[in-house]
């Protein structure tokens, strides 16, 4: 549930020495108003994905509030008439960034359009299958942006206590009918549907989830940010947006009404627990490099829960995001 982390800025020594000759040179970085200084937060923070943010977003995504839309406004021209930051309209970025950060977003967005008609069909797919009960998009494109070598990242709702088996017919789909590939068809999270909470709460998972993409039933993804309003901590100005236009039809699939009819005459509870505690057996044969500790955060596999990604993406973001703060002199947060 994440920006691709593929992106050569994150680990560019080249990157990183043009950011602090830059930043010595405008020492007055640091004679900063709070508010100021949350600003360039936010856009530390989506600095690390080479991603310039307009006003809205700057607002949208800002860590503190008592602020309105246009005081944001006005408090970007300010940085950026005294070099604290760097602006191509209607974008907002880091000074040491150059404009050309402005045409890489938008060749993503050109790249993401092309994509979500894709993410519609396979979503249109995904949802005939059994206890599917809301499917979104994660990762880059949630947020209208795609790489070269983006994936189609899904987060899916799940029936409760069938997660594990509805993960493993969404697996062997993948495998027979895609050969196997990730590209249109990644599923980094499941979640139950009772059990509609994300645990794990810092910065980096609340802009995860809110920006999080609802391709089909709309009304349990509200359930699911309903349960999730401790985003609201760390984006106290986000508000969930209207579905968008790429959503599939609400109505639940008849194909899918009726292969559960038959499916429940199984002993679905005890499947369900033993597809969880085989998959539990793979992860540790597969990555026997990672502590028990750290494979339970990557790989999270309980009946209401399962992730699975093959970096820690999220201690890799957040260092790098640190790493900018200390540049600006500015205090990190919990995240």
């Amino acid at each position: 549930m994440c920006f691709s982390t593929s992106h050569n800025e994150i680990d560019s020594d080249k990157a990183k020495r043009i950011f602090q000759w830059r930043f010595h040179r405008h020492s007055h970085y640091v004679n900063m108003t709070p508010l100021q200084e949350n600003i360039v937060k936010t856009l530390a923070y989506f600095d690390v994905f080479s991603y310039p943010l307009s006003a809205e977003q700057v607002y949208s995504s800002l860590q503190t509030n008592s602020v309105t839309p246009k005081k944001i406004e006005e408090e970007l021209r300010v940085l950026s008439h005294r070099a604290v930051i760097n602006a191509v309209e209607p974008f907002y970025f880091l000074k040491h960034r150059e404009s050309q950060i402005v045409a890489h977003r938008l060749n993503g967005e050109h790249r993401a359009r092309k994509l979500l008609s894709r993410a519609k069909n396979m979503t249109w797919i995904i949802k005939q299958f059994p206890f599917v009960r809301c499917v979104c998009l994660s990762g880059e494109l949630s947020k209208n942006v795609a790489g070269e070598k983006s994936d189609i990242d899904f987060f899916i709702i799940t029936a409760p206590r069938r997660l594990w088996i509805c993960r493993a017919l969404l697996t062997l789909f993948k495998k027979i009918f895609l050969l196997n590939k990730r590209k249109y068809f990644c599923l980094n999270y499941l979640l139950a549907e009772d059990s509609l909470t994300v645990e794990n709460q810092n910065l980096f998972t609340a802009i995860e989830t809110a920006t999080l993409k609802v391709m089909w039933n709309a009304a349990l993804f509200e359930k699911f940010i309903a349960a999730n309003r401790w985003v609201n901590r760390f984006l106290p100005n986000w508000k969930l947006q209207p579905p968008s236009q790429t959503t599939v039809a609400e109505q639940r699939s008849p194909l899918q009404k009726a292969a559960e009819t038959l499916l429940n005459f199984l002993p679905l509870d005890i499947i369900d627990e033993r597809l969880m505690k085989a998959m539990k057996q793979v992860w540790r044969k597969r990555y026997r490099n990672l502590s028990e500790e750290k494979l339970n955060e990557l790989f999270q596999s309980t009946r209401s829960v399962s992730t699975a990604y093959g970096h820690d993406y999220q201690k890799i973001i957040l260092h790098e995001y640190h790493r900018r703060l200390k540049m600006y002199g500015i205090a990190g947060t919990d995240g």
